[in-house]
């Protein structure tokens, strides 16, 4: 049985991340950026309300169909509060991806508990790893919640780099959200382990 190519689908998370990431002009302070499987929303404090205009819209075009934006009221008008929503993710498998030629580890069949024991590894200590839901087709997924704080979304590439590691199929799926804080960049999503029966 073949298991999902997890480097594939975490490098697809990866590339969508990094993209929207870029698309950020200096003069806007993100406070939130939330990915569904075919959407994305992101809340910022804009300058300047050309900038989606300008900047954020034309790109965002780029990978969705539809995209707008709504300005909060603001009484003082310096600083925009936004909300900006993106639908329906065109092209989904664009991206050129290197092929995973190692074969994955299909050891006897793991349990809940020696599955979770294995991704809680995977993180920092600090990481909130809970079990959610299982799947079973011809393969079994272990759906899995993951909260995260990150300094920088550099920490959030190194996670998707080591779970690119793995000879376990372990990707990230949605939804993935950035969520600023005191603490630093929250970040959650859900964690899919597949293995054979």
């Amino acid at each position: 049985i073949e298991l999902p190519n997890h480097i594939e689908k975490n490098s697809l998370v990866e590339q969508r991340v990094l993209k929207s990431l870029e698309m950020i002009p200096y003069d806007i302070l993100l406070k939130e950026l939330v990915f569904e499987k075919n959407s994305l929303k992101m809340n910022a404090f804009f300058l300047n309300k050309d900038t989606y205009i300008k900047v954020i819209q034309p790109e965002l075009l780029k990978i969705y169909e539809a995209t707008n934006i709504i300005f909060k009221e603001d009484k003082k008008g310096v600083i925009l509060d936004g909300e900006v929503k993106a639908e329906s993710l065109k092209n989904k498998n664009i991206v050129k991806l290197k092929n995973y030629s190692d074969s994955y580890e299909l050891n006897e069949f793991m349990p809940i508990i020696t599955v979770t024991e294995q991704i809680k590894m995977l993180f920092p200590k600090d990481a909130i790893v809970t079990f959610k839901s299982s799947f079973n087709s011809e393969i079994v997924t272990f759906n899995y919640l993951v909260n995260v704080v990150i300094q920088k979304p550099l920490e959030f590439f190194q996670i998707i780099n080591t779970l690119n590691n793995e000879l376990y199929s372990i990707n990230i799926y949605y939804p993935l959200s950035f969520i600023k804080t005191e603490a630093g960049i929250e970040v959650e999503f859900t964690l899919q382990f597949h293995q054979a029966k």
